[in-house]
């Protein structure tokens, strides 16, 4: 039997769609003395995942609903800028990720990874905090707090100190993306990020409420109104998210990613069977590449919207049998996603160029004719969409009823009032909306890309000058620092520690040899402050431009 409080992790079509689900509500309590090999250890799960089983789960996270809309981005963006623009938003996203799981391992050097409840006064200051094997830092990684056992210890008493004096406990049931939020910027962090959470929840709700509505009037199992199938739609989606055993959405959501392929086989088959490939041969320069700033804008928000693993990134690592290895992981499957993508998106548009002149309007159902094969497919795709739905729902509603003060696990009736009242919220909204591509072109530009692009670079910044505050430096001349072998690179009052063996041995050569009087070296950390400034920079123009951009009608040219 499955029930609404088990993992979700793996039952998603659309990668947002298992944002919380695991270990975002915690569902079992804990108790306090055993929470740090807890939230160490929660890969150790009746269900691990292998390095290969991981990167599939990452693929088919990413294969969901928003693929619908990757021909539209295609024609948009032009089909070279497309190409480069996928590989660069892939990377970005493997960037994001490596960022967040840093700063996992920051917090846990700071020792304050358990500190979700009130913490017991320490009774002794020479107690060495435990060592998991499984969260090795890497060679490449700087070593913060290494130069003695003693004053490591002394740093995590005096961290702990200092967060039980300013009062920085983490809220219990918090997921490990709200946890980095919270010890970067406090409670007023973990809000933001939750109420940006709560808005891209919806804001999919809105999407899947669209796109049902759309594929079932093109399926003609229609009443007529659009407005009465949103309503009848939002009541089947309430019953269905207020069910305790969730088994059968468990099993018709996995079909999704069936559903998504069997789509693109009909389509691209119907394109080739209507058009051959005429598409191929007649492409224009013009059709390589961006006519307006615009289209960038609709371009990039439903690129990053098909590629968002950023918010789950922790319900993957915890599913690992090896977390150290989720970087690793996450570049295998987003290269397979490119390739994918631009198979699916630059393919589809170019075959059906010869019918729209190379500007694809839309989600790619939409160009399917009229035909039993067209509405079985279109009938399929709503009803996996319906049975992913309350994926949805389900942890957005305890997040809201969270933040009401009402607990992580309020009464039945107030989560199924709280799920009801965010469906028919989406419902009335989504009659205002035109499509679906518009909900998930403007989703990308905005709240994927500040949850995906922003945030991890902002906390990564704010969490390493945090751990350097009060790290122990070598003090002597600069032969004195060598003869310990150990070497400082002093910015302001921060310094970091470099213990690379060669590193030294170079600079004891060159200084014994009189080539040298002065020595500026820059760490692994020093490289990874410069490219979080400048991501992180980047990401906030992208993502201010692209939003607002994305809700312009008119169209603003690449020369203007």
């Amino acid at each position: 039997m499955t029930n609404e409080d088990d993992p979700l992790l793996d039952t998603s079509v659309s990668v947002l769609t298992s944002y919380n689900g695991e270990s975002g509500l915690e569902n079992q309590p804990q108790q306090v003395e055993q929470e740090h090999d807890d939230h160490l250890s929660r890969g150790e799960s009746a269900s691990k995942a292998s390095l290969k089983q991981t990167s599939i789960n990452i693929a088919k996270n990413c294969i969901g609903t928003g693929t619908l809309a990757l021909p539209y981005a295609s024609s948009q963006g032009g089909f070279v800028f497309s190409i480069i623009g996928l590989a660069l938003i892939a990377q970005w996203n493997i960037y994001s990720v490596d960022r967040l799981i840093k700063c996992e391992l920051l917090m846990q050097k700071m020792a304050i990874v358990p500190l979700t409840t009130e913490i017991a006064p320490s009774s002794s200051a020479n107690t060495t905090p435990k060592r998991h094997h499984h969260r090795s830092n890497s060679s490449k990684q700087p070593h913060i707090f290494e130069n003695t056992n003693n004053h490591t210890t002394q740093m995590n008493v005096n961290e702990k100190e200092h967060i039980r004096n300013q009062k920085q406990i983490c809220p219990k049931g918090t997921t490990t993306f709200g946890k980095v939020a919270f010890y970067s910027f406090g409670s007023w962090g973990l809000n933001c990020l939750d109420l940006i959470m709560v808005l891209l929840f919806i804001g999919v709700l809105l999407s899947c409420f669209v796109l049902i509505t759309e594929l079932l009037e093109a399926a003609h199992f229609t009443s007529g109104s659009y407005a009465l199938d949103t309503l009848m739609i939002s009541v089947i989606i309430i019953i269905l998210s207020s069910v305790p055993d969730l088994s059968v959405l468990h099993v018709l959501s996995a079909a999704g990613i069936l559903a998504v392929i069997i789509a693109f086989i009909v389509i691209l088959s119907y394109g080739i069977l209507e058009y051959g490939l005429i598409g191929f041969t007649d492409i224009q320069w013009g059709n390589l590449w961006p006519h307006s700033v615009t289209g960038i804008s609709n371009w990039f928000g439903v690129a990053v919207f098909s590629f968002a693993i950023v918010p789950i990134t922790f319900n993957i690592q915890d599913s690992m049998t090896n977390p150290d290895q989720m970087s690793s992981a996450t570049k295998t499957a987003l290269r397979f996603v490119f390739v994918l993508y631009i198979i699916v998106g630059n393919g589809t548009a170019i075959i059906f160029a010869p019918g729209n002149k190379y500007y694809f309007e839309g989600q790619v159902l939409a160009h399917l004719p009229s035909s039993w094969i067209s509405t079985l497919v279109r009938f399929a795709m709503a009803l996996t969409t319906i049975a992913t739905t309350p994926f949805l729902v389900i942890p957005c509603g305890e997040v809201v009823t969270s933040k009401l003060g009402l607990g992580i696990h309020p009464s039945r009736a107030w989560s199924i009032a709280t799920r009801a009242t965010l469906c028919m919220i989406s419902a009335m909204v989504s009659v205002l909306i035109p499509d679906f591509v518009s909900v998930v072109k403007f989703l990308g530009c905005c709240a994927v890309s500040m949850v995906g692009f922003v945030f991890p670079p902002l906390f990564h910044i704010v969490l390493s000058r945090k751990s350097k505050k009060g790290a122990p430096a070598n003090k002597g001349t600069l032969a004195e620092l060598m003869e310990k072998g150990a070497f400082q690179t002093r910015h302001g009052n921060e310094s970091d520690h470099v213990d690379d063996h060669d590193t030294i041995t170079n600079l004891k050569t060159n200084y014994q040899n009189g080539h040298m009087t002065a020595v500026v070296i820059l760490t692994n950390s020093d490289y990874e402050r410069m490219t979080d400034v400048v991501m992180l920079t980047i990401s906030i123009a992208v993502t201010v431009i692209t939003s607002y951009l994305s809700l312009l009608d008119g169209k603003i040219p690449i020369d203007s």
